[in-house]
């Protein structure tokens, strides 16, 4: 039983090594020269229920507020070469 195991272990191995290449063969889009872009977005949350003391959620007194700004910048440096940030 324990060799039929470790046989099960190396073919499910093997097979997501496998998968992995054929992925990593795949091309990027990239800008031109001089070309980029930029998206900035921004997301609000907000949230007067919590989780009390038993896993259930409940109305609470405090009130939740998340905001986030997010900047991505993508530049073609040269026609094969893209930096960006974000």
């Amino acid at each position: 039983m324990h060799r039929n195991n470790s046989m099960l272990a190396i073919v499910c191995l093997l097979t997501i090594y496998l998968l992995g290449i054929d992925s990593s063969f795949a091309s990027v889009w990239t800008h031109g020269e001089g070309s980029g872009q930029s998206v900035l977005t921004f997301n609000g949350y907000k949230s007067s229920k919590a989780f009390d003391g038993n896993g259930k959620i409940s109305n609470s007194s405090n009130v939740f507020r998340k905001y986030e700004i997010n900047p991505f910048i993508e530049y073609g440096v040269t026609e094969d070469i893209n930096v960006n940030y974000g």
